[in-house]
């Protein structure tokens, strides 16, 4: 590696950041795309699912256990002992084992198994031959970016992810078509909180956090799926997460908004707003785990998990705003899900939010389910979007701060669910995935008899372009309500009939309504020239496969949680040799700095924040100029 040469520019800005460039020499493109390691699935854990054949002794047991809890002791002898001896053979003891769906059991361990360790276990226990497979239990978590707090009044206007804008959806025509009528979306997530937008939306969930210290509720599961809160302490959830203290997201509210909220005259519009909304409570403190949320997809569809009565409005569309990472589906995801499928419900998941191959993030990876991006309001891949060929398409999950997020309901309250109603804005492909589960449940109220796969193949095959993306990272292109319901129709060699009139806005209990307000957030990004639309058709480039590895344009920090004039490196690649790039914090009206990628394509600076940055997450975007590729990172200011 060649020796850096440095200049430091201080920017102009607010923030008053400032960037010292440097080329590197050796740096490879490849490298830039791999997984962040925290994406990957830790090394250490205490909890395994294992799967009975259908048809074994064992798997009966389970599937018509009332039961829930010390499953061990009632499965055959020959099983406990094949799972004690398997256990004890690595040094541990098995303290809690459980009853969970589709004919699997869940087993926690007295202390942490080490990678190595676990693999053994795995191998061990999947040596009986009433074994279909042997896991660990995955932890998943909601996947928001940051938010911004705005009062209560007629917020409509701002709704660009809902208009027919470049980025927007064009809702509104769809709506003479249909508006989700008949159709019930569940909603796996945090829960759910009383709010005006979707109080009369709601049909009967459940809490399925099997966790008393996870749910929050000192009990657990239950019928109710109240969102408690998913504030943590730092450092709580093990490994040292979270790195600082986090507040309640209410991010299950804040997507059930994006899907159903009502058409009442005041907030905001969901995609679907006569639909109804199912909440499913599976992420609480310190994420969820693949066996809950498996169990929530069952249950979601209308199957069977022991112990739980079985659900009397199964949905038609689950959308699944959640995930972690994992290199591939795990087993206990992809069973739970097929099942779904084959009983007709169809599934949207959030392809991940860490600007990395959505192959290593899960269940964007599971086979089956609609996987989608995230894009902002002049129609761009967000900065934060995972990419590559599981996306099947985007849809409007905000880029930058203020308005150029997602609208929706959410809680005043930090802590517990015990504050006002209000509005937030979100970043996230958290929030991209329930426009599509939206649009989902538009298709299936104008059509009913209408499979995943068709549903899937009307959204797919309707799709409006992306204004910036590599291809393949954006998957068919952007959501297209209207597009989708007429290629539904071709589908299914029907016409479209015209949506029954909404019923006139009504305002429920006491709850005072402030007169309509402009929200008060960051500075929109000055208007940028933005390429002719292309069609998708007429882009004759090669599609990465599932076995071709995917490069594109990244930014790394070695650092994401910085404090005052503490220094993060930022490694730019996959740009263009020889052009400039532009550096931003936040927003494009917000440049720090510019600097000349090399030859290699790459480019090496310091970022300092500097201690009039404000406190939260912000975003560093870099942008080449000759290119106009866009990449972003985010970071966390402790400035206070």
């Amino acid at each position: 590696m060649r020796k850096k040469s440095i200049i430091k520019l201080v920017g102009s800005c607010a923030a008053a950041a400032s960037l010292v460039i440097g080329s590197v020499g050796a740096y490879s493109v490849a490298e830039a795309a791999n997984v962040p390691d925290q994406q990957v699935q830790g090394e250490r854990t205490d909890q395994f699912v294992i799967k009975y054949k259908d048809g074994t002794d064992a798997a009966e047991i389970i599937e018509k256990s009332k039961e829930v809890d010390g499953l061990q002791e009632r499965l055959p002898d020959d099983e406990q002992k094949r799972i004690d001896d398997a256990v004890t053979g690595e040094g541990v003891q098995v303290t809690e084992s459980r009853a969970t769906a589709n004919g699997a059991a869940a087993i926690s361990l007295n202390k942490k198994l080490t990678k190595e360790s676990s693999e053994a276990l795995v191998d061990e226990l999947e040596k009986d031959p009433d074994v279909e497979f042997v896991e660990p239990v995955y932890i998943a978590h909601a996947l928001d970016i940051n938010e911004d707090e705005v009062r209560r009044g007629i917020y409509t206007s701002y709704q660009w992810n809902l208009q027919n804008g470049v980025g927007g959806i064009n809702a509104k025509e769809a709506w003479a078509n249909s508006r989700g009528k008949g159709v019930t979306v569940a909603v796996l997530d945090t829960g759910i909180v009383s709010h005006p937008e979707l109080d009369s939306q709601l049909v009967q969930g459940i809490d399925l956090i099997s966790d008393p210290y996870r749910a929050r509720d000192n009990n657990g599961r239950d019928s109710n799926p109240r969102d408690e809160g998913d504030w943590m302490r730092a450092g709580e959830c093990g490994g040292g997460s979270p790195r600082q203290d986090q507040a309640s997201s209410w991010h299950g509210t804040h997507v059930a908004g994006i899907i159903g909220a009502r058409q009442d005259g005041q907030g905001v519009d969901g995609v679907a707003p006569d639909v109804k909304i199912e909440p499913i409570r599976v992420l609480g403190k310190c994420g969820g785990t693949s066996v809950d949320i498996a169990a929530g997809i069952t249950w979601a569809s209308g199957g069977d998990v022991p112990g739980l009565p079985r659900n009397e409005h199964p949905a038609q569309v689950i959308n699944m705003s959640l995930g972690g990472g994992a290199l591939q589906c795990p087993r206990v995801y992809q069973d739970a899900i097929d099942a779904a499928i084959a009983r007709g419900t169809t599934i949207v998941v959030a392809a991940g939010n860490e600007h990395t191959d959505a192959r290593r993030a899960t269940p964007a990876n599971c086979k089956g389910v609609i996987t989608v991006g995230a894009t902002g309001p002049r129609g761009e891949q967000s900065s934060y979007s995972n990419y590559g060929p599981r996306v099947d398409l985007s849809a409007p999950g905000g880029n930058g701060w203020g308005e150029s997020q997602i609208l929706s309901a959410a809680n005043q309250s930090h802590f517990r669910p015990d504050g006002k109603p209000n509005f937030i804005h979100m970043n996230g492909t958290s929030q991209a995935t329930p426009h599509v589960a939206g649009v989902a449940a538009l298709l299936k109220s104008q059509f009913p008899n209408m499979t995943p796969e068709q549903v899937k193949s009307a959204l797919l095959g309707s799709v409006k372009p992306v204004q910036s993306c590599q291809v393949g990272g954006c998957g068919k292109g952007i959501l297209n309500a209207p597009g989708a319901l007429r290629e539904a129709a071709r589908i299914m060699k029907q016409r479209l009939k015209d949506a029954p009139a909404p019923s006139e806005p009504v305002s429920e209990g006491n709850e005072k309504v402030e007169k309509p307000g402009k929200p008060e957030p960051t500075p929109k990004p000055a208007p940028e020239p933005t390429p002719a639309p292309v069609p998708v058709d007429d882009v004759k480039k090669p599609e990465p496969t599932e076995s071709t590895p995917y490069v594109r344009t990244t930014v790394r920090m070695d650092k994401t949680w910085l404090k005052g004039n503490e220094k993060a490196i930022l490694t730019v690649a996959g740009l263009t040799a020889g052009e400039e790039a532009v550096v931003y914090v936040d927003n494009f009206n917000n440049p720090i700095g510019k600097l000349t990628i090399d030859a290699n394509g790459t480019r090496r600076a310091t970022f300092i924040p500097g201690n009039s940055l404000s406190y939260g997450f912000h975003v560093i975007y870099v942008k080449g100029q000759t290119s106009q590729k866009i990449a972003g990172v985010r970071f966390y200011s402790n400035n206070r």
